[in-house]
């Protein structure tokens, strides 16, 4: 993660977990370790829904809100208080895919790329991805 407004670069390591749920839906578990450039490994975790809809995969927060739709080289835009969220999925090769969001607003500017290894798609199942 890039912090634009401090100037600093913090790295993330860690092992997402997708888990179906049920019939079109699954569980995004994300947990890991951040490190930054004057703190040391701090423990971080994210769970996040997946649903497929008419017009395709849907990515919620845990309690079930709308965060934003699961497509593949289109930018998406997700407002969230003064702060703007855009973000770009790009499939990388097979197996591999990259996630890049860009936050903008008052009290932050920062760029967060996530590289996904391991992982072949959104299908019925359970996927690791990661160490």
């Amino acid at each position: 993660m890039q912090d634009h407004r401090a100037g600093e670069v913090w790295s993330a390591h860690g092992r997402l977990d997708l888990t179906t749920t049920g019939p079109g839906a699954m569980s995004w578990s994300e947990v890991g370790s951040l490190t930054g450039p004057r703190r040391g490994p701090v423990d971080v975790r994210r769970l996040l829904r997946l649903e497929r809809r008419e017009a395709g995969w849907w990515v919620l927060f845990e309690d079930g809100r709308d965060f934003h739709p699961w497509r593949p080289g289109v930018e998406v835009v997700h407002p969230c208080g003064a702060d703007t969220y855009e973000g770009t999925v790009t499939a990388v090769d097979q197996g591999r895919w990259r996630v890049v969001w860009t936050v903008r607003g008052p009290g932050k500017h920062y760029t967060s790329t996530t590289t996904l290894f391991g992982w072949v798609g959104l299908s019925a199942g359970s996927r690791r991805v990661g160490p």
